[in-house]
């Protein structure tokens, strides 16, 4: 932004402002920004300021706006008797705003048709279920971020595919999983991770490669397209803001308890449902979410909101990863420093292959799905719905109310750590799982039995 900042500082000093007054100055700092492009193309969307650069939508931060018309700071206005113009903070701030409501650059919702794909240094590069092919830049494409190399078609990622290997080596569906990894990379790369929605969630106790491969994909995208967002605070219309330009955003340490607590706020941001965020000291502003998201943990989180339906878990792809390699003495021992930079060397190869992947993904119109992911998927699923794991360990055939059910699942529940809730959403759960309900005259009636405790399984045998 600094040469964009240099350049309004140029414009400055040749053209002048007539008067002082807000509308004046912020159509003379856009026209200054409008003739640092070689399109001379700008437009305000959804609270902020986008230039084109002749590849790329740049977006201009706010206080950066603010930077710039404080350059407007001791410039002498024209008249009979000249007077010197005097912008302070505030002044600066209102013409930053009002340059954003300047009629004809207003088009809000711009970018949520923009074209699936990514940009390098000759072109953009845009996938079908056929591959890949490469069209020309253009502001059309609705593209914000480009890579500084050119991606190379022909090269195919040897170090990269051999890294996978190493850390699924023992696994039965290690291909699949490979398979799955370069379809949601590509997936993510091309801007299509909200229409497939599904976050990539890494499991498995310490030492196991989760961090390198974290590290190894970060790396895949610029710095400044990377956001660190824990799902645990995506109700805070601060973090939701944080990753407006988020590409890929990762939570290292997915914390086991508490850390999906609001299901309708988590499947908005994974399927790309417009969402509202909010700057400190700026009003509010929506858009529409593209980032991938990975996930790292030791163990399945909790489901803090309640929801257990099919849809919350289908946003998941599970990842597991259980070779050690602080045990392993067969490998042969490197720094990650040194892993990482070797796959490095092989960036550009790499998007292409992600490239492949998402063309597949396409042809196929789902992931790829790794028999793990589905055992995992399944008995996450059970664990998670206390109700659903008391009606397989703990009932069987016959009737009973439902305060006699809830008496023996508060009992389940404080012997298996979990929270069992009001009787009222239990009985809508058990609807739910297909139980029918009926109230008669000694209460409300569910046909199913709680066995003798001494034949309930998963618990402690004497847990009371």
């Amino acid at each position: 932004m600094q040469e964009l900042t240099n350049c309004v500082e140029e414009y400055l000093k040749i053209y002048t402002p007539d008067f002082g007054s807000d509308p004046v100055l912020a159509r003379v700092l856009l026209d200054a920004l409008v003739s640092s492009s070689p399109e001379g193309r700008a437009v305000s969307s959804d609270g902020s300021l986008y230039v084109y650069n002749g590849a790329v939508w740049n977006r201009i931060e706010h206080n950066t706006l603010v930077s710039m018309a404080l350059l407007f700071d001791g410039l002498w206005l024209p008249g009979d008797k000249p007077k010197r113009l005097t912008v302070g903070l505030t002044k600066a701030q209102s013409v930053a705003n009002t340059v954003l409501l300047i009629h004809e650059i207003r088009k809000d919702k711009f970018f949520d048709k923009a074209l699936p794909g990514i940009a390098d240094k000759n072109g953009f590069w845009v996938i079908d279920e056929f591959g890949s092919d490469m069209l020309e830049h253009s502001p059309s494409n609705l593209c914000t971020w480009a890579y500084d190399f050119e991606i190379e078609p022909k090269s195919e990622p040897v170090k990269w595919l051999a890294f996978l290997n190493s850390l699924w080596r023992d696994d039965d569906d290690k291909e699949s999983k490979v398979a799955a990894l370069q379809e949601w990379l590509g997936c993510c790369l091309t801007g299509r991770s909200t229409s497939f929605s599904r976050c990539l969630l890494l499991v498995g106790r310490g030492g196991n490669g989760k961090s390198v491969i974290m590290d190894a994909i970060s790396a895949l995208w610029p710095e400044d397209r990377v956001t660190s967002a824990s799902p645990k605070r995506w109700g805070h219309d601060y973090t939701i803001a944080s990753m407006r330009d988020s590409s890929l955003n990762i939570c290292a340490e997915l914390p086991e308890y508490n850390a999906l607590e609001s299901s309708d706020m988590f499947k908005s941001v994974i399927s790309g449902d417009r969402v509202s965020g909010r700057v400190i000291f700026q009003p509010p502003f929506s858009y529409l979410p593209r980032a991938g998201h990975i996930f790292s943990a030791n163990a399945l989180p909790s489901i803090g909101s309640g929801d257990y339906s099919d849809g919350f878990f289908r946003r998941f792809l599970i990842m597991e990863f259980n070779r050690s390699f602080t045990s392993d003495y067969a490998l042969e021992r490197r720094s990650q420093d040194e892993i990482l930079g070797e796959l490095k060397e092989e960036k550009p190869a790499v998007v292409h292959w992600a490239l492949e992947g998402a063309a597949r993904l396409l042809r196929h119109g789902a992931f790829t799905l790794p028999e793990s992911h589905r055992n995992t998927i399944a008995q996450w699923h059970a664990d998670s719905d206390p109700v659903k794991d008391f009606t397989l360990a703990c009932c069987g055939t016959g009737e009973s109310t439902l305060a006699s059910l809830f008496s023996d699942f508060k009992d389940f529940c404080s012997a298996t750590g979990r929270r069992h809730g009001s009787a009222r959403g239990m009985a809508k759960r058990l609807r739910l799982l297909g139980y029918s309900g009926a109230r008669r005259s000694g209460g409300t009636f569910f046909n199913l039995q709680s066995k003798m405790r001494a034949e309930w399984s998963d618990c402690p045998s004497d847990p009371f």
